[in-house]
This record gives C-alpha cells, structure tokens and sequence, in this order.
C-alpha cells in the first residue's frame, strides 16, 4: 500500500496487524503462539519504521498506533501466562501416561510415580510466575530459568530412583524453556526502542541525537541497556540479550534502527 501511494492505509494497517500481534504475545496460553505473536510484533515494527523513514516527520499516525506501540509490560515478558498453559499440556500427557501404565501393569509404578513427575514439571515451568524472576524483568536484567532436571541431575538421583519414567518425561524440554524468556526481553526492548525511534523523529533539531537521547523519556528508557547512538551515528540501537547466532554463526548484533 505505501509502495502504491497509500501510505495512510500502510500505516494503519502495520499499527492494527502489531494490535494483533501484542494480544497473541501477552494473552496467549500457547507459548508457540505467544513466541509468533513477538516475531509478528518485531517485524511489524521494523516495518512501520522503515515507511515512516520514507515519510515526512510531521506525518500522522492514525489512532490504531495509539496501543500498538505501547511498551509492553512485565506479565508479557514474563511469559507467567504461556508456560501456565505448558505445564497444563505436559501434566495432561503425564496423567495420560500415567493411566496407561497402570493398565499395562501394577509395577509402573516402580518407575513413574505421577504427583513427583507433576512437581519437577511445575519447578521448571513455575518460576516464570515468581517474584524473583518478575523482579529482574522490571529491573531489565537478562533471567535464567533453574531447569526442572538441574535438582535431580541423573536418574540415580533418590527422587528419580522410583521415577525414572517421569525425571526423562519432565527433562525433555525444561533445559530450553528459559531462552523464550531472554528472546521476550528482546521483544520488550526492541518495543522501546521503536519507541524512542518514534520519539526522536518528532523533535524538532533532531540531527543533535546523542543529545536527545539524555532527555528520551522514562517508558523508553532502560538503566541496564539503555538506547544509544551506535558507533557510526548511523542508527539506533538497544543491547541484545539472547545469545544466538545467525547463519555464519556469529552472534547476533544489537537491536538496531537506522535514524530517522
């Protein structure tokens, strides 16, 4: 639509699809489809940045911008609400497990006892709703989930003697689970630094941008990786706390927004 001309419709179709996107990121109790909802959140964004460069600084963004473009807060990074939904898939495959191997014989359950199977599930999925955890996300500081399997570290472990079944079923995924909250994170600061993009393009001697950004204000702003000028002036960016790497196996670079 804006390649076309009609970069009004663009724009409020960018700000209504990210609408979409930050309802399925923060409301959802999937995590895959929450994890969707933040790509489909990021790439909206990039996108809207890179009309809105095209465009005059005074250009209006209609109202459906308004909540798109809201930071998002810490209950969505946290993922508490997704992982809720995780543990309630993972325990209805244990009790379904658990039923069938009762059935096939009594003995089972010498190797799967349910209720300690539904506790290592619980440990691993269960921080993403506590206090220490929601604390670091407020403070902007990358987190790191206990997995569920770093308590009982081999299947010799007394509580997995008369487990074996459920300490295998319960440590399948528990070791990746902390990596969508570090990628979330990223999602929050990539939302402010659109933010701030959005911010700096609206004021008025905006070539001065390393002198802007001290006044940036406070929803956009982090203590711990705040937005700064990058190294060749050229563009915005915002530290990274996933450790990925991209195709060449390079870490990936910062959060990044050529100026406006």
């Amino acid at each position: 639509a804006h390649v076309q001309g009609n970069s009004a419709l663009a724009l409020d179709g960018l700000c209504r699809d990210m609408g979409s996107a930050r309802m399925l990121a923060s409301r959802s109790d999937s995590l895959v489809v929450t994890m969707l909802g933040a790509r489909w959140l990021q790439a909206n964004g990039q996108l809207l940045a890179d009309v809105l460069a095209e465009l005059p600084a005074d250009q209006t963004l209609p109202a459906s911008c308004e909540m798109a473009l809201q930071p998002l807060d810490s209950e969505a990074v946290s993922l508490c609400r997704p992982f809720r939904g995780e543990y309630a898939m993972a325990a209805a495959v244990a009790r379904h497990i658990h039923a069938q191997a009762l059935e096939r014989s009594a003995l089972s359950g010498w190797v799967f006892d349910l209720d300690k199977t539904l506790n290592r599930q619980a440990e691993g999925t269960g921080q993403a709703c506590q206090a220490p955890l929601q604390a670091r996300i407020n403070d902007d500081l990358p987190v790191e989930l206990r997995a569920a399997n770093q308590a009982s570290p081999s299947l010799w472990h007394i509580d997995c003697l008369s487990n074996a079944m459920g300490c295998v079923l319960s440590g399948i995924a528990a070791p990746a689970y902390d990596k969508y909250i570090v990628r979330m994170q990223d999602v929050a600061a990539g939302q402010r630094l659109l933010g701030a993009w959005l911010w700096l393009r609206q004021q008025p001697g905006s070539d001065d941008a390393a002198s802007l950004l001290a006044q940036l204000p406070p929803q956009w702003h982090s203590a711990q990786r705040p937005v700064v000028l990058g190294v060749d002036g050229s563009a915005l960016e915002v530290a990274r706390y996933e450790r990925a790497q991209d195709q060449a196996g390079q870490p990936l670079p910062p959060l990044r927004l050529p100026l406006p």
